[in-house]
This record gives structure tokens, C-alpha cells and sequence, in this order.
């Protein structure tokens, strides 16, 4: 009598398809485009995936850094225990194009010797400040000054209404907005994610019903 010879084959057709959901699950979590920690975001109409994210430490984000970053290139720092981050979409020989990660979707464009504030915790108050310091030709990157900032929040046209001083030169550079919270995008990443973990069960299961000893 010929004993029937186990199917050793774990990848399945069946366990094929099961693994590809769940890695595009969670690919789709983490590279959630509504997500600004994301490693790709979507700013407006264009995708922008981050090449590099430097790490600020909390001293060095409190008392100042001149750092050299590139396009498509971020800084995280730790502000109220989150992660913010500060990021080049693109520059220009004349200017660069910021984002942080509460104003994806109004960049701000910051010439040499300008400064920006950044706010980005919803309390009204400027958490991060920004120097555009000049341009580095040699590693086509450019050179910023970065540090916190605990700064109240100025409505310009208020202010300028209650003086009597000449009006001053319109800014260029207009102060990021802040973006609502998308909901409906935080249901899709939950949701995302419960079904992540059942397939990671469901995966698991599978596995072990298949190397569970057989009882005779």
C-alpha cells in the first residue's frame, strides 16, 4: 500500500491571494496619500513621494539648527508628543516650496533671507520657525535655519486696520492654513487597518491548520 504523500506547499493559489491583500493592505495604510507622516503625500493634485527625512533632536529643535535639505526632503521634530514635519516639495535657483504637516494643501514659497512661521498644533500659536538661509550650488540643496517657537499668532489685516502707520509691503508669503480633518479619511485608514489584522489572523490560522499534527 503507498502512503499518500503530504502537500508540503504552504503558497497556495489560496494563500497567494490571501498574502497579496494583506500586503497591499497595509502598503495602503502606510503610504496613505491624506496621511502627512506618510512616506507619499498628495498636495493638491500631485503626489509627492519623500526621499529622505532628517531627525531633529528635541535640543536641537529648541534651541536652532542650520540643517542643508534638498527637494522632496522633510524634517521631523517632536512638538506636544506628535511628530510635525517641515518639507521641500520642490525648489527653484530663486526660491523653495514648503509644506509642513498641517498645511499640505498651501505650500508656501520662502526666498533667501526670508523667515516663515509654521503652526501646525491648532492652538493658535506659531510652533515652528523657519529661515531660508541661501542656497548650497554644490549639493543642490539649500541651507535653513529651523528652530521652536512659542510665538501668538498675528492676524496681519487686523493689525494693520487699528494703526494709523503706513501700510507695510504686502507679504508674499501667505500663512499656512490650517486643514480641517478629513473624517472620511480617518474611517478609510481604520478601517484599512481592521482588516489588516483580520487577514494577518486569517493568514495565521491558515498556517497553523496547516502544519497542525494530524491526529490518527
Amino acid at each position: 500500500m503507498v502512503a499518500k504523500k503530504e502537500d508540503h506547499n504552504f503558497l497556495s493559489t489560496k494563500n497567494k491571494i490571501l498574502l497579496f491583500i494583506l500586503i497591499s493592505s497595509i502598503t495602503i495604510v502606510i503610504l496613505n496619500p491624506f496621511n502627512p507622516t506618510a512616506l507619499v503625500i498628495k498636495v493638491g493634485d500631485e503626489y509627492i513621494e519623500w526621499s529622505q527625512t532628517h531627525w531633529m533632536t528635541d535640543i536641537e529643535f529648541a534651541h536652532g539648527s542650520s540643517i542643508k535639505i534638498g527637494a522632496t526632503e522633510r524634517i521631523r521634530m517632536w512638538i506636544f508628543d506628535d511628530n510635525h514635519y517641515i518639507g521641500i516639495l520642490n525648489k527653484t535657483n530663486t526660491y523653495a516650496t514648503f509644506v509642513s504637516s498641517n498645511s499640505l494643501f498651501d505650500p508656501v514659497i520662502i526666498h533667501p533671507g526670508e523667515e516663515e512661521y509654521f503652526e501646525v498644533t491648532d492652538d493658535n500659536r506659531y510652533d515652528i520657525y523657519v529661515k531660508f538661509n541661501n542656497f548650497d550650488y554644490v549639493n543642490n540643496k539649500i541651507n535653513i535655519t529651523i528652530r521652536a517657537t512659542n510665538q501668538q499668532v498675528i492676524n496681519e489685516t487686523l493689525q494693520e486696520q487699528q494703526t494709523s502707520a503706513p501700510p507695510p509691503q504686502p507679504k508674499r508669503n501667505t500663512i499656512p492654513k490650517k486643514t480641517p480633518i478629513d473624517w472620511a479619511n480617518v474611517l478609510i485608514i481604520i478601517l484599512l487597518s481592521i482588516i489588516s489584522i483580520i487577514l494577518i489572523g486569517v493568514v495565521v490560522f491558515h498556517v497553523w491548520r496547516h502544519f497542525k499534527p494530524k491526529t490518527e
